[in-house]
């Protein structure tokens, strides 16, 4: 599906429909039935009288996140070159800065360590917080709980895991980032 914008250099977004908050096989687990307990409204921009339900703040946050982890962790994106990139992290920037409030009044940590995905939760926020200067795990009241282990982490095609070498921003920048997995056996 492709949404047209009538913008010359951007001239349509591409649509993707998912049925889960993670993917085919995932070690963590957001059920849907909670996520859409708490359904928001939206207007459309071109059609404000039109209003499109959506995941509440929280729900929206943790799937924007879960889906940049997801392309981030495991190397199997790398190889398709479909690897995470900067407008990935920027959605996250996005949604926390819009919804900066919701998030930290809410109990938005207590939900992360109720569906049990605090890992890759913090995984993508602090290496959001270090490349792009943010503090939200501070913010949140997450500092010190990452380890440089888990950072370096990938999920290795056929199961396993591999580190990589360097930041999340060395990695963004990187022309060839195959180069950067290494086995865990072999640091």
């Amino acid at each position: 599906f492709a949404k047209l914008t009538n913008d010359p250099v951007i001239p349509c977004v591409c649509v993707d429909v998912a049925n889960s908050l993670t993917w085919t096989r995932s070690p963590f687990d957001v059920p849907v039935e909670t996520a859409l307990e708490d359904i928001c409204y939206q207007s459309i921009p071109d059609f404000p009288e039109v209003q499109m339900p959506c995941f509440s703040p929280v729900f929206q946050f943790i799937f924007t996140i879960l889906h940049l982890f997801r392309e981030a962790w495991f190397e199997r994106w790398v190889n398709l070159e479909q690897d995470t990139n900067l407008s990935k992290f920027a959605d996250v920037v996005r949604l926390w800065r819009k919804h900066q409030r919701i998030l930290q009044s809410t109990q938005f940590v207590q939900i992360l360590e109720e569906l049990k995905i605090m890992d890759p939760v913090l995984w993508v926020l602090e290496h959001l917080d270090r490349m792009l200067y943010t503090n939200i795990i501070s913010d949140l009241g997450l500092g010190g709980r990452v380890s440089e282990d888990w950072l370096a982490s990938a999920h290795a095609p056929g199961g396993g895991l591999r580190k990589w070498k360097g930041t999340m921003r060395e990695r963004l920048y990187c022309k060839n980032r195959r180069e950067l997995f290494v086995n865990m056996s072999s640091n």
